[in-house]
């Protein structure tokens, strides 16, 4: 049966990543959303084409995050 959230969900599917996303939500009074949230995010994502290109070749672009250390 499908309800209000099949129907979003549905909405969202896309081949050949089924329903995978990823959503952020900011809280800020002052907010310039044309510049932060769509031009300098959209920036960040990769194309379609890099996605496709798969693990190997998203380990050869640049991360400009420092290494993880797990403490253990």
């Amino acid at each position: 049966m499908l309800n209000e959230k099949n129907l979003n969900l549905t909405a969202q599917w896309a081949k050949p990543f089924a329903d995978m996303f990823q959503g952020l939500i900011f809280i800020n009074q002052e907010i310039n959303q044309d510049r932060i949230v769509t031009q300098e995010l959209n920036d960040c994502l990769l194309s379609e084409e890099e996605i496709l290109r798969g693990k190997d070749y998203w380990a050869t672009r640049n991360d400009p995050f420092p290494t993880w250390e797990k403490n253990v």
